[in-house]
């Protein structure tokens, strides 16, 4: 009789210990989405996302652009002139300079690249980023070509929202309008 009492006493503690043993895995079921990861059952996201599941992109607090290409700009002045003259008959050579603007308050300016060819990329690095601290309005970058005896020419300009609640941060963006075109390089805050 002792042994039939040990025996199912052992049973019941070992039975006991299987089944603590077995605890479900709170993230079995738990998908986070967006390089998010579980924890305890919870996704625990990435910079720029939030939600259950990591699913929804959070608009940034601030964007940084930390490089601009200009990739292309109008190859002659209205009328079809040079941009500079001075640099001999039909050259389309210009001394482009960008200013940054929101509302028409400039936030920016870089300084000018000497004797650029219309479909030649020049890349303006800023000293310091330039910081976005709206991202969801509208921002100007004008094109302008710098003339040492004359008013400076303006060569045209491209309007645009930086950010997009779908584009999942990218850390370069085209912009064009007409003629001109260029590469923004981005960072983010949140």
């Amino acid at each position: 009789m002792k042994n039939l009492l040990f025996s199912r006493i052992f049973f019941i503690a070992v039975a006991g210990f299987v089944l603590m043993g077995c605890k479900k895995d709170p993230c079995e079921t738990v998908k986070c989405e967006n390089g998010g990861y579980c924890a305890n059952g919870s996704c625990v996201c990435p910079p720029g996302f939030t939600g259950a599941d990591c699913s929804q992109q959070k608009t940034p607090t601030v964007m940084f652009i930390t490089r601009i290409d200009l990739l292309n700009t109008p190859p002659t002045a209205d009328g079809g002139s040079a941009w500079d003259d001075s640099e001999g008959p039909g050259l389309p050579l210009a001394d482009p300079y960008l200013i940054f603007a929101q509302d028409l308050t400039t936030l920016y300016e870089t300084e000018y690249v000497d004797d650029r060819n219309y479909n030649q990329v020049v890349t303006y690095t800023p000293t310091s980023p330039i910081a976005i601290n709206s991202p969801n309005s509208r921002y100007s970058f004008y094109v302008y070509d710098f003339d040492v005896f004359n008013s400076d020419d303006f060569m045209g300009g491209i309007e645009f929202t930086p950010y997009s609640s779908t584009n999942r941060f990218p850390s370069s963006q085209v912009i064009t309008a007409g003629n001109i075109s260029m590469r923004l390089y981005y960072t983010y805050a949140w």
